[in-house]
């Protein structure tokens, strides 16, 4: 079955990469293109869910890692205690969608069991800084 674009590999790869993110925010058309290479993957045998759920997790942890790496090299008081909450609530929801694709790979590999993340990097220094400055 001929593919209907003309990507190497390692372009379709980066092209579905930069499509999960388009699609995440919603962006006009990005479900659509990443709809076509899905079916088009998956009509040649490739489990393309599989793929998509690996780029997620690694885009939600590269995500993480950012936010978190602002924080992790802050000293106390370079970063006002409001950006520090909005920073670590960011996290969350980050961590949110990272075991939620954690989950999906975990069940499409036919794991039973579920990931719940409860305490993170964040959730720590948000502790550190709130919990000294609030007493």
């Amino acid at each position: 079955m001929r593919p209907p674009f003309t990507y190497t590999f390692g372009e379709l790869v980066d092209k579905l990469s930069i499509l999960s993110k388009k699609d995440q925010f919603n962006l006009q058309g990005a479900r659509q293109e990443l709809d076509t290479i899905m079916k088009w993957l998956n009509d040649i045998g490739v489990d393309a869910y599989l793929i998509l759920s690996i780029i997620r997790v690694t885009q939600a942890n590269n995500d993480i890692w950012h936010l978190e790496h602002e924080l992790r090299n802050a000293k106390e008081g370079d970063i006002p205690l409001d950006q520090v909450g909005r920073i670590a609530i960011k996290v969350r929801e980050h961590n949110k969608g990272r075991v939620r694709y954690m989950n999906e790979l975990d069940s499409l590999c036919g794991a039973e069991h579920i990931t719940e993340k409860v305490k993170h990097l964040s959730e720590d220094i948000y502790d550190r800084f709130y919990k000294r400055n609030s007493k």
